[in-house]
């Protein structure tokens, strides 16, 4: 499976909130094997939204939005979606059966709260609601276009409901050395080459440590390229102390 996931939000652009939401489901979808395509950063602009929605959808197999599910003006994730697949949008009523469950309880200890239920229930029609544990606002899914919230801990619960849905077959090792990245480029290129697996080099803050990533679908070359890379001088299997 190769997925992208595109991120939401004017806030993420200007620098004012730090994008945690991509890297962390960049982090679960590719321990599920699934391949990483590309990750996307755009604003609230509902023409954006749909015109990179509509070109990922052609291009992976999932893709998984976060951002713009609230109920205020500058949420324009619902509309851009909706235009992306070419669907209109309505009342979703298990999306409003779920938001008035969380919004009743909140009343019950804040009376005054005021919500714009029937807002924030709008969906892409014929689409399925994903439950939100963490807050007001559901996900939903919709022709593998997965859309979650953009608070982390919103995300990452309503991820979690449908992470069963992500699996793929590549898989990743994890090598060490601490030459310059410069004296690597000969033995990384090779095993590359001679293997057929991605590879990436990765420097530690330090700079010391440099982290070796090998990924391939096939687990017979990865297994191959590693252990043709520990008989390399420059590359050790584990951590340094």
């Amino acid at each position: 499976m190769r997925a992208s996931i595109v991120t939401v939000g004017d806030e993420l652009l200007a620098g004012d909130v730090e994008n945690t939401n991509a890297t962390w489901l960049a982090s679960e979808l590719t321990e599920r094997g699934v391949d990483v395509a590309e990750i996307t950063v755009i604003p609230d602009d509902v023409d954006r939204i749909a015109g990179t929605v509509a070109g990922h959808r052609d291009a992976f197999d999932a893709v998984v939005v976060t951002g713009g599910l609230g109920s205020t003006p500058d949420d324009e994730t619902v509309e851009g979606i909706a235009a992306a697949l070419d669907r209109p949008v309505e009342r979703h009523d298990r999306t409003y059966d779920l938001i008035d469950r969380t919004v009743t309880a909140i009343r019950e200890e804040h009376p005054d709260f005021e919500f714009d239920l029937d807002r924030a229930a709008r969906r892409p029609a014929e689409s399925e609601a994903i439950e939100n544990e963490e807050g007001i606002a559901p996900g939903f899914a919709c022709e593998e276009v997965y859309v979650i919230p953009g608070i982390p801990s919103e995300m990452k619960a309503t991820f979690r409901q449908v992470a069963g849905e992500f699996e793929g077959d590549v898989a990743a090792e994890t090598l060490f050395s601490t030459e310059a990245e410069s004296h690597l480029v000969d033995v990384l290129e090779e095993v590359r080459e001679e293997f057929d697996v991605a590879v990436g080099c990765y420097p530690g803050e330090d700079k010391r440590i440099k982290r070796i990533k090998l990924r391939s679908a096939d687990p017979g070359a990865l297994e191959a390229a590693v252990g043709w890379l520990v008989d390399r001088p420059e590359v050790i299997s584990e951590l340094p102390d």
